[in-house]
Formats: structure tokens, C-alpha cells, sequence
């Protein structure tokens, strides 16, 4: 007998840089718990939406005779659709661009420093760390964030040789600021 899941990701859809932490999620949660490849394949139906479940909806209807071949497939599909570093990275480069910040709305900033996390693991987004490229995002940023920018970059130019700072060292001081300034807003 199978016990049922305990805990719960939450629902995957099109933000494709929440795809690996959604995959440990959704592993997490069905790794204690002996879940047959027919079972795992209907709790993705469960946990996707959008184009993810339109995907796990064409490999329920296919016809297999061993549902764990079956399974193998659709993790690698909707590892090569939504979690390549390619495909991360392009989604985080629109967000990024996409993102307006207003003074009072802590929850944008936070979006930007939370992308942090993700830049470790993904070498593509090193094209942030040229002035060309994370100029026209700074420029979004709220003044107080813009200002602090303008004094990093001063400071790090004399310390390095006239070098811009990296964007980590952006991503870290919004998340610093958003948390101590903005919290209050």
C-alpha cells in the first residue's frame, strides 16, 4: 500500500527560473513516500500548469508499456523545456528587464535580489557584470538603490583599476537595502 504525500510544492508554471527548486520540491515530496511511475506522473499533472501540464497531458495519453520508461521521458522533456541553464538564463535576463520598481514596493526589489541565487549556477548571466548591459536595469531602480549603485561603482574603480562591480554585488546590496529600508514602507 502507498501512503499519500504529506508536503506539497507548490504549482510549477511558466516562471522557468523556479523550475529547479520546484524539481526538490516535488522530489522531496514524494521521495519518503512509496509513489508507483503512474501515481508520480499524475501529482506532475497536479503540480504543473500551463504549458508544463499540457506537456505531462501529451505523455499521460501516450501509449507505454512500462510506465517507469514513461516517467524517465517526461522528467527529461521537462528537464530540456524548462530547466536548461539556457533557458533559465534567458527567462531571468526578461525578468530582469521586465521588472519596474516604485519607491514604496518592497517586493520588486526583493524579485531583483533574489536573483542572486540563481547567477552562481548560471555562467550566461556573467553578461550583467558589463556596463552596457546592467546600465539600463540600474536605471530602473529605485533612487535611493541608484544612488548607493553610483558609490560602488566610484569605489570599486579606484580599489580595481577603473573595473566595474560585478552584479552580485548589486543583487546583494537591493537585497541589503530592501530588507533594511523598505521593510518599513
Amino acid at each position: 500500500m502507498t501512503k499519500s504525500a504529506k508536503v506539497s510544492p507548490r504549482c510549477f508554471f511558466q516562471r522557468l527560473y523556479h523550475f529547479r527548486s520546484w524539481k526538490i520540491a516535488f522530489k522531496a515530496m514524494i521521495n519518503d513516500v512509496d509513489v508507483p511511475p503512474v501515481q508520480e506522473i499524475n501529482y506532475l499533472r497536479n503540480f504543473t500548469s500551463e504549458d508544463p501540464q499540457r506537456l505531462v497531458d501529451n505523455y499521460q495519453k501516450r501509449k507505454h508499456f512500462d510506465p517507469r520508461v514513461l516517467l524517465r521521458k517526461l522528467w527529461t522533456e521537462l528537464e530540456k523545456r524548462f530547466g536548461s541553464a539556457a533557458t533559465i538564463t534567458n527567462a531571468l535576463l526578461q525578468c530582469v528587464h521586465a521588472l519596474a520598481f516604485k519607491e514604496s514596493k518592497n517586493e520588486k526589489v526583493q524579485e531583483f535580489a533574489d536573483i542572486d541565487s540563481q547567477i552562481s549556477c548560471l555562467p550566461g548571466l556573467a553578461c550583467l557584470n558589463y556596463p552596457n548591459a546592467i546600465q539600463p536595469i540600474a536605471a530602473k531602480l529605485p533612487p535611493a538603490l541608484c544612488g548607493k549603485w553610483e558609490k560602488e561603482i566610484a569605489k570599486n574603480s579606484g580599489r580595481n583599476g577603473d573595473s566595474y562591480p560585478n552584479i552580485q554585488a548589486k543583487y546583494k546590496q537591493c537585497s541589503y537595502v530592501s530588507l533594511a529600508s523598505y521593510s518599513n514602507a
